[in-house]
Formats: structure tokens, C-alpha cells, sequence
């Protein structure tokens, strides 16, 4: 969540184009956005210069600024900015801090039907290189370092203008303090140029607050050993933390009223060890910023929240392989109930036959499936869909059932505590209702023979069937690795980090450029 300070402001209010309210300024604000000139006159037609005021153009002759008698009327009636085809405008609009987003809009022109805009943020370089004439392209005159950018088409007709605006983020991989660059390109292919006017910026972090948590706001699959760490607002001093997992108490809490979920009030260091977290749990956290004495005021932070890991994950269908001793019809194999046929985005299954196995006629007592994986996992548990034909169909559902697993497919042990199979409800939107627990038990196959199913009683359903099976297992290796397999790094160090599998005391690490030698 992110509290919307406007940090950059342009100020028009002219009929017919719409309205932008007035706002504080946050300094340094971005100059020039209306591209007025002072030797532009007092718009008398047919007025122009070639050049912008604050703004730099990446070559003399590619923008002209014009009075509002021109084709495309400015929306304050006083200049606008035409820009041909490959035409660029940059400046700097302040400095960079990481994972910050910014709203950039402008009025747009269109000249021909290809106009389009791209904007950039670009970060780095020296500012004092700075041109004071007022022309150079981005790199080679500061050499500053692309962040990322986007296009804005119009979709107004030729000749008209309109409001765009887009957001951009400025990401990691630079240093807080490094220059931050905000660069619009003309890409209309035509020959006709655009126009722009009007240029804004807004900050979508009030600079007061922490901002970039870590981990990041509405993150899963956080690490149980995570420590809490932000970046400090621009005025913070000392840091009130609050954390706990009641999501009213975190967000009402303060130094009069903690809560029980005030863990650190004033303090310097911009994180906190919260310690071993629990497994699924949903923890909430907030960061006020306390300015410096005398005044000390206390900046209320935003409400952030994570959950940790699990302590198991399921197995992806590609590494499995389930075989059975038979199947009613080439639609209804095995491998129906492992690949997620069925199932909705819910996990939810529906009630048509061809997504699950079942047994052929005459299978009875013996029918069987198996499951191969790619691997020995440590199983934390096994989740049954059982059959889930329509109405009295669901009688072919496995009941009592006999569970086997083995390391090596020899060797086998036979799994206690079995629950019986619940049956299914023979309808659409049936969630898994039968768990299986293995208890960390190492196994690459596993077996399930049919004892029973629901319509044993009946005396004619001698089939058997199940419509999903989904194991979980508990990651006992390295994971998650950091940098990403593939990764191109920005620079030429860098600290090596993953998460580290359950019961694991050392790590061995492994590294050369050579693949066979860490193979």
C-alpha cells in the first residue's frame, strides 16, 4: 500500500482540456514543464524558437517551441513543444531511490496517424556535465543508464490532443542519490511530428514514510528466518516497528496504546530480526518515522504484510509418472490424476468422466495405481480427489485403500493410519476431502491398492476410481537461488544466496566457470 504524495506539479486549468489541482512541491521539482521561453513573445502568430528552456534536446533542429497559434493549441494557450520523428527531451527530476513508482503524464499531440510517445526513466551519470546548450543525447552527454520506459500511443484523431499518462518504477540495480532522468522520445513513424505540453510528475511514495519492505508488501512464500528491512523515509531519525499478526492491532497500535505488537520504538538501524516465523502464517508490519529533535513528530507508516513459506510444496505433475493395473478406456488412464485435468484455478474438480482413471470390469480386489517420481522426496502428505462421476457414479470411489512407498521400487514399507477415502460429491466444484499423511517419509513410488470402494455394498460396482491425487513434499535442497539461473549480471560482483533446505546445518557451495567441474 502506498500513500500518494504529488512530489512534481503542473498547474492549467483551461476549458475543454480538463484540470490537474494544485499540490506541494517536493524538491527538486521538474522545470519547465509548460516549455515556456522568454524570448518565445507574447504569442503572436507564427512565433517559434528551437530550443526549450531546462530541457535538453538530443539535437539542434529536431524540437521547436511554438506560440498556441500553431496547429495543435497548447493547453495553457501560451507554447508548446513539437518534436519530429527520433526527437528526444531529457532532464533530471530528482535523485534515485530503489522500487519507487512514478505517475508521468503530458498532454499529447497527434500529427499523423503513427504518432506515438516514449517515455524513460534513465538513472546515474554526472549532472554537473549538464549542457548549457542546451543540446546532447542522454548517455553520451551524462552518461546516465537506462531504467526502462514505455510507450504512449494516442487515440485521438489526427490533429487533436488528449490527457496520457503512464507509471513507471525505478527498480534496483543503482545507488539512492544517483541522478534520476525522466526522457520523452518522438517514435511516429510518418512524417509528421507530435506535440506534448504540459509534462508532469508524481511521486506515488510520500518521502517521509519507509518505503521498499522487505519482504515486499502482500508477498508469499516469505523465508521463516526473514528480518524485517525498509528504506528510511527522507527525514526519519529513529524507527517505531511494529509487527505481530493481528492485522487491527498493527494497524491501530502506537507508543501510548502498543498493542503488544510495538517490538521496536526509536531505533536506528532501518530493520529488525523478528526471529524464526511460523510455517502459512500471515504476518502484518508497519514502520513509523520519527524525525529528528526537536520537534520529533511521528510519521504513521503503512500497513505492509507477508506469509511465510510452507512447510511443504506440492509436486509438479511433469516429475511424476503414474501407471495402474488397468484402465476402463484410453480416456480414462492414469495419468488423468496427476495432470490437473478437471481441476479449476480453485483446485476445485469437475464431474467429467474423461479427467479421471478408472479400473476396468473385473479388477476387483486388485486394482491398483502407482505413482513414480522424478526423484526421492521427503512426502509430507498426499490430498485425494476421490472419483467424482455424477450421482451414484461416485460409488466407483476408492474406500479402504492400502498405501505402499519405496525408495528404490524393491523395497517397500506399507504406511499406517490410513484414513478411509471420503466419497465425492458427484458434482462440479469438488475440493480435495481426503488427506493422507506420510510424516517425512522418503519415498520415489508410490502404491495405492483398492480394498473397497462405496459400492461394495451394491454388489455390481466393481470398478474403481480416483479423480486427482496431489503430493507434497518437504524441500530438503537448496532453492531459490540468488542470482536466478541465467542470470546477466549488471556488474562484476556480486553475493551469491538461496534458501536453505529443511534440516540443513552446513552448506557446501560450489562455483567455477567451468559447468563440467561444478557437475
Amino acid at each position: 500500500m502506498y500513500r500518494k504524495v504529488i512530489c512534481f506539479v503542473i498547474l492549467a486549468c483551461i476549458p475543454g482540456f480538463g484540470i490537474t489541482a494544485q499540490a506541494q512541491l517536493f524538491d527538486p521539482p521538474i522545470n519547465n514543464p509548460s516549455f515556456e521561453a522568454t524570448d518565445l513573445g507574447a504569442g503572436g502568430a507564427g512565433q517559434w524558437v528551437d530550443y526549450a528552456e531546462e530541457w535538453i534536446i538530443n539535437g539542434q533542429g529536431n524540437c521547436y517551441l511554438e506560440d498556441g497559434s500553431w496547429e495543435i493549441v497548447a493547453p495553457d494557450g501560451v507554447a508548446t513543444l513539437k518534436m519530429w520523428s527520433d526527437a528526444a527531451i531529457w532532464q533530471q527530476i530528482g535523485t534515485w531511490n530503489p522500487n519507487t513508482d512514478y505517475l508521468i503524464g503530458m498532454w499529447a499531440g497527434r500529427g499523423d496517424e503513427t504518432s506515438a510517445y516514449q517515455v524513460e526513466l534513465w538513472a546515474g551519470g554526472n549532472p554537473s556535465l549538464f549542457p548549457a546548450s542546451g543540446f546532447g543525447t542522454i548517455d553520451s552527454t551524462v552518461g546516465a543508464t537506462l531504467i526502462g520506459g514505455s510507450p504512449l500511443t494516442p487515440t485521438i484523431a489526427v490533429g487533436e490532443s488528449e490527457w496520457m499518462s503512464l507509471i513507471l518504477d525505478t527498480g534496483a540495480g543503482f545507488k539512492p542519490g544517483d541522478a534520476l532522468w525522466l526522457r520523452i522520445e518522438s517514435i511516429a513513424i510518418g512524417g509528421e511530428a507530435i506535440w506534448i505540453d504540459n509534462v508532469m510528475v508524481e511521486s506515488l511514495t510520500d518521502p517521509a514514510l519507509a518505503y521498499n519492505p522487505n519482504p515486499a508488501g502482500g508477498s508469499i512464500d516469505a523465508p521463516r528466518d526473514a528480518v524485517l528491512s525498509w528504506t528510511p523515509g527522507e527525514f526519519a531519525d529513529k524507527h517505531d516497528v511494529y509487527f505481530g499478526t493481528n492485522l487491527d492491532n498493527v494497524s491501530n497500535a502506537s507508543r501510548t496504546d502498543p498493542l503488544n505488537v510495538l517490538v521496536g520504538e526509536g531505533q536506528n538501524a532501518n530493520n529488525y530480526d523478528v526471529g524464526r516465523l511460523e510455517f502459512d502464517q500471515t504476518y502484518y508490519w508497519r514502520i513509523d518515522e520519527v524525525n529528528s529533535p526537536p520537534d520529533s513528530t511521528i510519521f504513521k507508516g503503512d500497513l505492509w504484510s507477508f506469509t511465510v513459506e510452507s512447510l511443504a510444496y506440492p509436486i509438479p505433475p511433469e516429475s511424476i509418472t503414474a501407471t495402474a493395473s488397468s484402465q476402463a478406456s484410453d480416456n480414462e488412464g492414469p495419468e488423468k490424476t496427476i495432470d490437473s485435468s478437471g481441476l479449476d484455478v480453485n483446485d476445485l474438480h469437475s464431474a467429467d468422466l474423461n479427467a479421471m482413471w478408472l479400473s476396468e470390469a473385473g479388477d476387483p480386489g486388485s486394482a491398483s495405481i502407482q505413482y513414480e517420481f522424478d526423484k526421492p522426496y521427503k512426502l509430507h502428505e498426499m490430498l485425494v480427489w476421490n472419483y467424482n462421476g455424477n450421482a451414484i457414479l461416485t460409488l466407483y470411489g476408492l474406500k479402504e485403500v492400502t498405501i505402499e512407498y519405496s525408495t528404490d521400487g524393491t523395497n517397500w514399507s506399507q504406511l499406517e493410519n490410513i484414513p478411509e477415502f471420503v466419497q465425492a460429491i458427484g458434482d462440479e466444484g469438488y475440493a480435495s476431502n481426503t488427506t493422507v499423511v506420510f510424516n517425512g517419509a522418503a519415498a520415489k513410488y508410490v502404491k495405492i491398492t483398492a480394498n473397497s470402494n462405496w459400492g461394495a455394498s451394491e454388489g455390481f460396482f466393481n470398478q474403481y476410481g480416483l479423480s486427482e491425487i496431489q503430493f507434497l513434499a518437504i524441500p530438503m535442497a537448496a532453492r531459490k537461488m540468488n542470482p536466478a539461473d541465467g542470470t546477466i549480471l549488471p556488474g562484476l560482483t556480486t553475493e551469491l544466496s538461496w534458501r536453505e533446505g529443511r534440516q540443513a546445518e552446513f552448506h557446501d557451495v560450489y562455483i567455477s566457470t567451468d559447468m563440467q567441474a561444478v557437475i
